[in-house]
């Protein structure tokens, strides 16, 4: 079987050094898979998650036979085998945007796979006279990431209520109904998840005012079925004039009943409130999950108070977990999803929610870019969030603009699985339900072996 390795900076070939030709082959490379990492799962808890990846980042050495005509050009390709290899100390330490290598390529295979390489030696024999033989013997040590990755990105079709699958742009719409595009587990390739390549263009035909966009990946909610919106009409009580007391008050509330709760099984989800009419910059909003019937007696769980200084239309009132202390399935029967509210001591507050949207939560399920203050998106302009190279950014007229600030990790896609995703775009001082916005997506495809 035909391979051809090497060692690549970034995406340009301007650096290459090849280990299959030129004067240089491959020996014998091991291809060894990652290790478990073992320290964070021996003080696992019984019934306790895991916080951090399970796999142990690779180390193996791989053989080489480097030769050339005089002893002068085979050590000035040794040299430049320990020029690069210092890059990838470089890249990890933070001093280099693009990242060092291994790239392979199999014969039978169309797609280049990639591993960054965090640290790498070339080791030559003890008294390393064969050099002036015009050949040499060497070892090349590296320590690279437990995954391969395509070094291409891969474009994955996306379908949403207004737009069958396609590689382009799917339209949704910011309102409470249509907020949501899907990607086919088909679709999604490799064997791990990979961060996605998300593209959030205002398909609109006017400009549109932009304050922070909310992700959320349900793809272990049930994606198929999940519906985690719950209108302020549709609400089990609600009272929009709270106060003047100095008492916290419900000011909405929900049945969550049976689907939500077994679509959550007890994950932790983000409450975010759309307001029709924001609170007060001195009213404490916060979120809980209560107990009884027909209202709730008892809070299971609370959120922390929150003020909303910025007088956003969108809230992000924190995650809580659903159902609390556990689940069986069929629990929600008289569990309710419900906003409090505490104005300043003395004063009241007129308020409104458009909707409640109960986001997942966790490493690669939500996400938040926010823009700067009073910030628009003119018309086929998009904000994108570049998850495999770990920036965000608008793209007007073709320029990047550094001006998108992302919060938590980015979006993942899980390979096999159905990845259905919501998205909140709040304006800040306003909230445009009407706007229409395109979402295209990208990735690479990873897996641990060949």
């Amino acid at each position: 079987m035909a391979l051809d390795a090497r060692l690549r900076v970034g995406d340009s070939s301007t650096y290459d050094v090849s280990l299959t030709s030129s004067g240089v082959a491959l020996l014998n490379i091991p291809w060894i898979g990652p290790d478990i990492n073992q320290a964070p799962l021996q003080s696992l808890g019984d019934g306790n998650s895991l916080s951090v990846p399970s796999f142990s980042n690779v180390t193996e050495s791989i053989d080489i036979h480097i030769s050339d005509s005089t002893a002068a050009l085979v050590a000035a390709k040794v040299q430049s085998i320990e020029r690069l290899l210092d890059l990838a100390r470089q890249g990890t330490l933070g001093y280099l945007d693009d990242k060092l290598y291994l790239r392979v390529q199999f014969d039978h295979d169309s797609l280049v796979w990639r591993s960054q390489i965090l640290a790498a030696k070339l080791e030559l024999p003890e008294g390393s006279n064969q050099i002036w033989r015009k050949f040499v013997k060497a070892t090349l040590i590296i320590t690279r990431r437990f995954y391969w990755e395509t070094e291409a990105m891969q474009a994955v079709e996306v379908s949403s209520n207004a737009t069958a699958a396609t590689t382009g742009y799917a339209t949704i719409t910011n309102n409470d109904n249509t907020n949501y595009f899907s990607v086919a587990a088909a679709q999604v390739t490799g064997s791990l998840p990979a961060p996605a390549k998300i593209y959030i263009k205002n398909v609109s035909g006017a400009s549109r005012a932009f304050g922070t966009a909310y992700i959320g990946n349900y793809v272990f909610n049930d994606p198929s079925n999940v519906f985690p919106i719950f209108s302020g009409g549709s609400a089990n009580f609600s009272d929009t004039t709270p106060g003047p007391t100095s008492t916290e008050a419900w000011i909405y509330t929900w049945e969550l009943d049976g689907g939500i709760v077994d679509d959550f099984a007890g994950q932790m989800g983000r409450f975010v409130v759309v307001w029709s009419d924001r609170p007060a910059i001195d009213n404490l909003i916060r979120a809980a999950v209560g107990f009884g019937s027909p209202y709730p007696d008892v809070d299971l769980a609370l959120g922390e108070q929150m003020l909303n200084t910025s007088s956003d239309y969108v809230s992000d009132l924190g995650a809580l977990p659903i159902p609390p202390g556990g689940y069986v399935s069929g629990m929600g029967t008289a569990m309710y999803a419900r906003i409090l509210s505490l104005p300043a001591a003395g004063g009241s507050d007129t308020l409104g929610i458009n909707w409640l949207q109960i986001f997942p939560t966790g490493s690669g399920r939500f996400r938040a870019l926010k823009g700067v203050y009073s910030m628009t998106i003119s018309s086929n302009n998009e904000v994108v969030d570049d998850g495999p190279n770990g920036t965000s950014y608008v793209l007007a007229s073709g320029v990047p603009l550094p001006i998108i600030r992302p919060l938590y990790t980015p979006i993942y896609l899980w390979p096999g699985r159905i990845n259905r995703m919501r998205m909140i775009v709040s304006g800040g001082t306003s909230m445009e339900t009407t706007g229409t916005w395109g979402i295209k997506c990208e990735f690479r495809p990873r897996r641990m072996s060949f």
